[in-house]
């Protein structure tokens, strides 16, 4: 995995030894009731001086590693959430708000839509679906949070739990891959993203970043072609890239094709891959 600076400036401002030592006082979810565990947090945050960024983690993580997503769900309040363990992303971006405004960190929510991988009987691969985040506001600098999927990822439909700190204040031209707010003001970006754009791009799997890949190119959802497809990836060249460091590409899943790949040259900062579709 690749320096935290990569793909967000808001993690690499965590300070992680008081950051651990402070999350290993807190009690465990099912001991305490939720007010009991806002004011638990409130006095690790007096106890070791954690700054708002220090703050904001503490509840990222116990969240991501406490709550997972209700795909179908109804829990949609903040108490509600908290009890079961858990909620829909508008509830858990609830959750996060509120133990924020008791900790004193300027938090909102974001509703918008998530791009994610359809159900196998959909007649799309990749689908947007209705979704809510978080944005929070510290020293002047807008953030933006996805608690939810720091606590796992969405397949077909499914949740996999698989706690990742990567959802934590990405790169704003990072989050908008997975992310299209229908405010265009909280995509952060000098030049917003038309949702036509958003959905015509790569699904690009967070993966992807932490591994160091930087773009791709083409950078379509959809490819339609049969024979040979030459696909560009870029990557920092402070990383070390090798073939098995390359995630797959996923094809048709209602006409498959047999597939191969050659990999071309891996120098300069760029790799060449030929994907090769071939008809059964």
């Amino acid at each position: 995995y690749v320096d935290s600076s990569h793909y967000s400036e808001l993690l690499g401002k965590v300070r992680n030894r008081i950051f651990e030592e402070s999350l290993s006082f807190l009690p465990e979810k099912d001991s305490v009731n939720s007010l009991q565990m806002f004011k638990e947090m409130a006095d690790i945050q007096e106890k070791y001086s954690l700054t708002e960024i220090d703050s904001a983690y503490l509840i990222y993580k116990w969240i991501a590693t406490n709550i997972e997503l209700e795909v179908n769900g109804e829990n949609d309040e903040p108490t509600t959430v908290y009890n079961s363990g858990k909620g829909t992303g508008k509830g858990i971006s609830s959750l996060f708000k509120k133990m924020c405004d008791f900790l004193k960190i300027e938090a909102g929510t974001i509703s918008g839509y998530l791009k994610t991988i359809a159900d196998k009987n959909s007649d799309e691969l990749i689908i947007n679906i209705d979704f809510t985040w978080n944005y929070i506001l510290i020293d002047g600098e807008y953030y933006l949070i996805d608690v939810s999927s720091g606590a796992g990822f969405l397949e077909e439909y499914i949740f996999y739990p698989y706690y990742t700190d990567f959802f934590f204040g990405p790169n704003p031209e990072i989050f908008i891959r997975h992310h299209f707010p229908k405010d265009n003001k909280w995509q952060l970006l000098s030049k917003p993203y038309s949702f036509e754009i958003f959905d015509s791009l790569a699904y690009i799997f967070y993966l992807f970043y932490l591994r160091g890949l930087k773009t791709i190119s083409p950078d379509n959802k959809l490819i339609y072609v049969s024979g040979i497809q030459k696909i560009t990836f870029t990557y920092d060249d402070a990383i070390s890239i090798s073939e098995t460091s390359m995630i797959g590409i996923r094809t048709d899943l209602i006409n498959p094709y047999e597939e191969a790949i050659n990999f071309g040259e891996i120098s300069d900062g760029k790799i060449e891959i030929l994907y090769n579709l071939r008809e059964d």
